[in-house]
């Protein structure tokens, strides 16, 4: 899926995830939920970018719900998809949220790599860019 979406062929990634989705969506785990969230955001990430907004809201907080559900809301797969969720809000203007969402991620970046990881400092530095 992610090959197609690089090649700018949407509609061929998107019954991709869909096809991954339905294969992992039934078992239970955390590094499934982490799979389940996978796709899920990568089928926001293609909503995005056709410009269907509500679609892809409702694709990130899907996915987010099924990482807190199996991870818990202070894992780093959850850390990641505040991130994803804060740049789709900074997107839309919408900075109040945007900014919510990059302080869940960052507290939870600072948890789990430290304040001197590189992914950390892009988020610091992503952070401090919304304020």
């Amino acid at each position: 899926g992610r090959l197609l979406v690089g090649k700018n062929r949407l509609q061929e990634a998107q019954m991709m995830f869909t096809k991954a989705l339905g294969i992992v969506e039934h078992k239970s785990g955390p590094s499934n939920a982490q799979l389940v969230a996978g796709a899920l955001s990568h089928q926001a990430n293609i909503q995005k970018e056709e410009g269907n907004y509500n679609k892809a809201l409702n694709l990130y907080e899907k996915a987010l719900e099924v990482v807190c559900e199996e991870c818990g809301e202070m894992s780093k797969a959850a850390g990641n998809l505040y991130l994803s969720m804060s740049i789709f809000y900074l997107e839309q203007d919408m900075l109040e949220e945007a900014l919510d969402m990059s302080t869940k991620s960052l507290k939870i970046y600072r948890r789990f790599l430290g304040d001197d990881h590189p992914e950390t400092k892009r988020n610091m530095t992503w952070h401090r860019n919304l304020l």
